[in-house]
């Protein structure tokens, strides 16, 4: 299974790309080097071990002789394309990074398409919520029989408790408008247990659950209904087995929420806490018998506010979940209601993460001085800047007049690339370009394309065509790569 060959030798092969100073490249990053050892890359994908043996293959390409040996030989596993008749290319996945990018698909839902249908010559909409709901619902003939046959969708090795985290006198309540009375919901509320509320009781009872931090409290005991409101009870009964294991999760929460940040932190680091006022006291810490006023006041008392530790730990968390962008503003907002931030050391450990964006298209020394700037953007709005804090000044100007592309430039990729297409991916183009113009005169009666077909035909070849032919007419458009739609 042999990659190309591309580059030098056949620069017009479809992997090829070119970066802002138009140098053409592999975009798969082939030819590959010599490797005698396997080792985890920076970014998902490991490096091989590739053996510089001598064995090699010669193939015509041009008309021109080539030398092709391990540096092109794509990943693969030999079981799955003996089993599948086919080429199928297996890579090893080693980073979190992974795991962010299959929750997303997995998680986002059908694929579906939202429009607005008008009756002609009346402003009148016609909606029928059932035949939408048919409409808009595409499901492939295989997942349809999985579904229909109800076959196991996903599987979890672990149960996740979702752990309220909240100040006090401030949970969420719940109500019906239409049928309940506020003031009495409101009125029960201060009566009824939340988890956090429930586990201040359950180390008031029972001394073995005090050895536990309130996030592993799921994992021995269970948040159920008993004689007098909710409570967290023993799992398992007196034998104490349990069938399937449980994690407890506090969820994230943003450092400009104050207080309900500190809160959390505490929660981390207390375990057999019987009430608001032992949680506030730190008298194992700094001798002192009285509550603080504030829980900000007692991550201060505990040592959790100096140095580094905790900010580190929390983009250490952030990092798995958060976008770039995410964690810009996390970093900003940091700097702005933190307290003993070393902004530089926190910068010189995630930089990575926080111009990840950035480096999909630019080099890495580039994409950290992109994120700077919009880190400098942000903090300026808040009244600071990175000035403040022992960096540079970022040149603001070097990002502004930067076109993102040059029309001519994409006109003629998109007509290279179009040349090279077969007759079905061109009748496609035709016919977007054909829409396109009607668009441009005024005669558009429909301009929902659907482009359907399976793995491997071709679909993102013409997408990249039709993106790079919108680029040179300098039309204005947006491309979802997670459900593939583009909408001009």
């Amino acid at each position: 299974m042999l990659h190309g060959p591309c580059g030098d030798h056949n620069p017009r092969c479809a992997c090829m790309s070119e970066d802002k100073d138009g140098r053409k490249f592999c975009s798969k990053k082939f030819p590959k080097a010599f490797r005698e050892t396997t080792i985890l890359g920076n970014n998902s994908y490991a490096e091989y071990r590739r053996r510089d043996n001598g064995v090699h293959i010669v193939k015509k390409i041009y008309g021109n002789d080539v030398i092709v040996d391990n540096r092109w030989v794509v990943p693969y596993n030999p079981v799955l394309s003996l089993k599948y008749h086919a080429h199928v290319n297996v890579e090893i996945c080693a980073s979190i990074k992974s795991i962010k990018y299959l929750y997303k698909y997995v998680y986002k839902g059908h694929d579906c398409a939202r429009m607005t249908i008008s009756v002609k010559d009346s402003n009148q909409i016609e909606h029928d919520e059932i035949k939408t709901y048919l409409n808009m619902r595409y499901v492939t003939p295989h997942e349809a029989f999985w579904r229909i046959f109800e076959f196991t969708l996903d599987e979890k090795s672990h149960a996740v408790t979702r752990l309220d985290v909240h100040l006090p006198n401030e949970q969420l309540v719940y109500y019906k408008p239409e049928n309940d009375n506020i003031r009495q919901r409101l009125s029960d509320a201060e009566l009824r247990n939340t988890t956090l509320t429930a586990w201040f009781e359950l180390n008031a009872r029972v001394p073995e659950a005090r050895t536990l931090y309130y996030y592993e409290i799921p994992e021995k005991y269970t948040y159920k209904k008993g004689a007098h409101g909710m409570i967290w009870d023993r799992k398992g009964g007196i034998t104490g087995m349990v069938n399937k294991p449980c994690l407890g999760r506090m969820y994230a929460i943003h450092p400009k929420q104050g207080e309900l940040f500190y809160l959390r932190m505490l929660l981390l680091h207390k375990k057999g806490v019987q009430s608001w006022e032992d949680l506030l006291t730190t008298e194992d810490f700094d001798g002192d018998s009285e509550p603080k006023e504030t829980f900000q006041d007692a991550c201060r008392a505990m040592g959790l506010l100096d140095g580094n530790v905790q900010w580190e730990a929390y983009f250490d968390e952030a990092k798995d979940y958060a976008t770039p962008f995410q964690l810009r503003e996390l970093f900003v907002a940091i700097i702005t209601h933190g307290e003993n931030v070393d902004v530089r050391a926190i910068w010189d450990r995630f930089k990575e993460d926080f111009a990840e964006d950035f480096s999909r298209n630019d080099a890495v020394e580039r994409a950290e001085r992109r994120a700077l700037v919009e880190i400098e953007k942000m903090l300026d709005n808040a009244g600071d800047s990175l000035t403040n804090y022992g960096f540079d000044k970022p040149n603001m100007a070097e990002f502004e007049n930067e076109k993102p592309w040059d029309p001519v430039e994409e006109m003629a990729r998109g007509n290279a690339m179009r040349r090279d297409m077969y007759p079905a991916q061109e009748r496609v183009v035709s016919f977007v370009l054909k829409k396109i113009e009607e668009l441009k005169n005024g005669t558009l009666t429909n301009g929902c394309i659907f482009i359907d077909g399976p793995g491997g035909c071709g679909k993102t070849y013409t997408y990249r065509t039709l993106c790079y032919l919108m680029r040179g007419m300098e039309i204005k458009w947006t491309y979802d790569a997670q459900n593939v739609r583009i909408a001009v």
